[in-house]
């Protein structure tokens, strides 16, 4: 048996173990399934080897054509769901399966463009007030957001601002030596940068779609001993595996959802690339701003006091998949066992101290295509790029200490936006250079749940890496 598919039946049996009611065997069963389809994407076993696993009606994993971007992200979810120690076998297969497989493009009612359009401007609203906005019940929002939570992975999350934990965000920019260096390092991300800790805030990489050009997003603790060793490692990744490296250091994050281009009637995505780009780009540079800029905020210079729980409650706020039960159930797992009401304070310390942004996040598979920006450029751009992204369904933005990194989510039109955004932004002088990037899923936005362990409370520091 391959270490790999070791290490996939571990997770499987770890989540099985924790699920304590009469939902394991369907469990199971989805579980099964899983295994088999990253038999077929990674270690390349055919179906009719494990033609004996049943089929479980819910879940169309199994006959799924294959694809990596879902394989991918199927592992990610056994490593993040056997972290959470979940007992109820509902919610371990709703957690596994919510956007996994999401209809395509993105289709949403009025009503669910106007709920999101509202979280996004008001993030912390609470459930009455949003519904009394809508004009509807607290009983059909409910409804409104478990379907939209079920078939794209929408909800109301949060990204940490590292800083304040005393972590640095990083963004390398590479292109492998080749195809094979390409699948050896994708090995190496999945095994040894987690597995074997050699990389242990890994948050994930984007792999463009010619599969060499991708990037890689990361925390390091701002720490010398570890600055080093993390310098070290990237040193050994280049020469093993690229042909040319750019890091980044990302000092803030800024995020806008717009539904401007979407026709309620015919259900479509209306994406006129070159009057989204280089149009908007002339009418802002005669007119000025027309949009606000995106909501968010610069990471902050000052890290906070804080323990284990603390971490661990961030993490779990950031991704906002747990409930308040299975938080504190979480941090008992972990050995901190605290009263909810003491989860709740905790809760609101963090948010208190700004160390979580609310925002409105998606399943990392929700848009047939990302577009990942990555310039070298002068700061005097900033507003200008806030404006021609703020008309995209999805888009984030990152001011780094070169210039700018920005995710655009859209439902079609990836190619001709990707070649019309290249040409647009090499016109602009304040841009020196620029990298566009396609990818099929999303980078994840939080380090594992393992990383508790790095954390000294008493010294306040992260624990000194593995040499």
């Amino acid at each position: 048996m391959s270490s790999q598919l070791e290490s996939w039946r571990r997770l499987t049996e770890n989540i099985v173990e924790n699920v304590q009611d009469q939902n394991k065997v369907q469990l199971k069963l989805v579980l099964a399934q899983i295994i088999l389809y990253l038999n077929r994407v990674f270690l390349g076993a055919s179906e009719i080897a494990d033609s004996d696993v049943r089929d479980y009606p819910l879940v169309g994993i199994r006959h799924q054509p294959l694809s990596y971007e879902l394989g991918t992200e199927l592992e990610f979810r056994l490593h993040r769901l056997a972290s959470f120690g979940l007992a109820d076998g509902d919610r371990a297969i709703e957690l596994l399966t919510a956007g996994l497989l999401p209809p395509s493009p993105l289709k949403l009612n009025r009503r669910q463009t106007e709920f999101l359009t509202t979280q996004q401007l008001n993030p912390e609203i609470g459930s009455v007030a949003l519904a009394n906005i809508l004009g509807i019940s607290p009983r059909i929002m409910k409804r409104e957001k478990q379907q939209l939570f079920s078939q794209y992975g929408i909800r109301n999350a949060s990204i940490l601002d590292p800083q304040r934990f005393g972590l640095i965000q990083y963004c390398i920019l590479f292109r492998t030596k080749s195809i094979e260096a390409t699948q050896a390092f994708d090995t190496w991300i999945r095994t040894k940068a987690l597995r074997e800790n050699q990389l242990p805030f890994l948050l994930g990489c984007g792999w463009d779609v010619n599969n060499q050009d991708g990037c890689l997003l990361f925390y390091s603790p701002n720490q010398s001993s570890w600055i080093r060793t993390i310098h070290r490692l990237l040193e050994n990744i280049r020469e093993q595996f690229f042909v040319t490296s750019d890091i980044h250091q990302i000092k803030g994050y800024y995020s806008h959802i717009s539904f401007d281009y979407y026709n309620h009637v015919s259900q479509q995505w209306r994406i006129l690339s070159d009057v989204q780009t280089e149009g908007l780009a002339q009418f802002i540079d005669h007119h000025g701003e027309q949009f606000p800029p995106l909501r968010g905020f610069d990471y902050s210079q000052d890290s906070i006091t804080f323990n284990p729980a603390d971490w661990l409650l961030a993490l779990t706020l950031s991704e906002a998949l747990l409930t308040k039960k299975e938080r504190t159930h979480l941090l008992s797992k972990y050995g901190f066992p605290l009263a909810e009401k003491t989860v709740w304070k905790h809760e609101r310390q963090l948010k208190k101290m700004k160390t979580l942004f609310p925002s409105v996040a998606f399943s990392r598979l929700t848009f047939d295509d990302i577009i990942c920006i990555i310039t070298q450029s002068d700061e005097v751009i900033l507003p200008t790029f806030h404006q021609l992204i703020s008309q995209y369904t999805m888009s984030r933005l990152y001011p780094t200490n070169k210039g700018a990194i920005i995710f655009i989510g859209i439902s079609s039109g990836g190619a001709s936006l990707m070649k019309q955004l290249t040409r647009t932004l090499l016109n602009f002088s304040d841009i020196r250079t620029v990298s566009v990037l396609r990818f099929k899923r999303d980078i994840p936005q939080e380090p594992a749940l393992s990383t508790v362990t790095l954390w000294n409370a008493t010294a306040q520091q992260w624990k000194e890496p593995s040499k």
